[in-house]
């Protein structure tokens, strides 16, 4: 009941004054994962086959100028998504030249998640005064906008381990040796 009360919430854009529906849906996912020992083995056996082209054409219909549609398929692309990536982290995971690079990156992690926001902001903002914000930037900015961010959060990472490391240290709580 829980989860269908969060996703409705989730669902239908009704946040809180503390907590966002997005954060409530997710933690409580979370909880129930645990709590009855879901295996991710149920998402690995999902073929691409199926998931590429419902993901593809939950993505397309996102872009609508219909607000109730394109945030229903906006809403599915955010689960839709999460399964495919969940399904690619094995194969990554699987493939030893793949891992190794990953795993490099991983050090990275907590560095990215406290210092992604601010900088996205500012590049959704700059892109939408240079750039008229058609359907195809918004496509542009939605899949590339990420890997341009965390690119730019590890340099800055890079160069702060490398010519400060103790303010380094301090900002990741000494996180990344």
């Amino acid at each position: 009941m829980v989860l269908n009360i969060s996703f409705c919430f989730w669902f239908f854009d009704i946040n809180f004054y503390i907590v966002t529906a997005t954060s409530l849906l997710f933690f409580v996912l979370g909880y129930f994962i645990v709590k009855y020992n879901l295996q991710i083995e149920m998402i690995d056996n999902i073929k691409y086959r199926y998931i590429i082209p419902v993901y593809i054409f939950a993505v397309a219909f996102s872009m609508l100028n219909h607000p109730v549609i394109s945030n229903i398929f906006y809403k599915a692309t955010v689960i839709i998504g999460i399964c495919f990536f969940i399904k690619l982290s094995r194969n990554i995971y699987l493939n030893n030249k793949f891992r190794e690079f990953f795993l490099k990156l991983s050090s990275f992690t907590f560095f990215i998640y406290c210092f992604h926001e601010y900088n996205n902001s500012i590049a959704i903002k700059a892109i939408g005064k240079i750039f008229p914000q058609t359907a195809l930037i918004q496509t542009l900015e939605y899949l590339l906008l990420p890997f341009i961010i965390m690119s730019f959060c590890i340099i800055i990472a890079l160069v702060l381990q490398k010519f400060t490391p103790k303010f380094f240290s301090i900002i990741t709580g000494n996180r990344i040796k």
